[in-house]
């Protein structure tokens, strides 16, 4: 879908700021001595950022926009330097678009090799901050049940009874648009991506495929996000 949407000349930007206070959505920031447009989702296009301009550097234009692609948009991000990229993730968070924040995360761990610049500062910024540790610790929002959690396995029971039906998992959560790829227990470490309903169709699941590995469930339908996954680990 094509829709209005604000275009910044660079020559033109002196980085004076005035367009910043005139954009209600937020979607401006001045970065580098520059502004910027963070997200096109949070711009509508109906330019009351242009009026304040001194130097005619915004204009409207129309173009693709819609649907809104957190990859693309990454990709386009990564150019402009860290900056520009941590602007943009705490642009995300800060309108609680945690999905979009999940893919961006993804985005960069996936293509860490090709990014001149530290993605991991980047993303403990996000993870230390007032709001990440309001939210449960993770992106996924305020739900306790999605809090990330590591626990070791109870190697003390030793009979063979026992050990059949003891469960391997060691981390939680396990569904996949939940899991934080930068989370610590998926570091360094086998990751078993199962179907959500392979522990029920699969005799002795734990003991015969999750030991010693971390598990993510992959839903039915895989979004953007869930494939960045799938091919990482795969």
């Amino acid at each position: 879908m094509e829709r209005d949407i604000i275009k910044i000349e660079e020559d033109l930007c002196t980085g004076c700021g005035d367009c910043v206070t005139g954009c209600h959505e937020g979607a401006l920031q001045i970065i580098d001595g520059k502004a910027r447009l963070i997200n096109d989702l949070m711009c509508d296009g109906l330019g009351a950022c242009i009026g304040h301009c001194p130097t005619g550097a915004l204009t409207i234009e129309r173009r693709e926009a819609t649907p809104y692609d957190e990859i693309a948009v990454m990709k386009e991000m990564v150019t402009k330097g860290a900056n520009v990229v941590t602007a943009h993730l705490k642009h995300l968070k800060d309108h609680n678009e945690t999905k979009f924040l999940k893919e961006g995360i993804s985005f960069l761990l996936y293509n860490e090799e090709n990014i001149p610049f530290d993605i991991h500062t980047i993303i403990s910024k996000l993870d230390n901050s007032k709001e990440m540790n309001s939210n449960s610790g993770n992106c996924s929002g305020g739900c306790p049940g999605s809090a990330p959690k590591e626990f070791t396995v109870d190697s003390s029971l030793s009979n063979s009874n026992s050990i059949s039906m003891r469960s391997e998992l060691t981390h939680w959560p396990v569904q996949l648009h939940l899991v934080n790829a930068g989370a610590g227990f998926l570091q360094g470490k086998d990751v078993l991506i199962a179907a959500d309903c392979s522990a029920f169709a699969a005799g002795n699941f734990h003991q015969d495929y999750l030991k010693g590995k971390s598990l993510v469930i992959a839903c039915p339908k895989l979004d953007s996000n869930q494939q960045i996954y799938l091919e990482k680990y795969n």
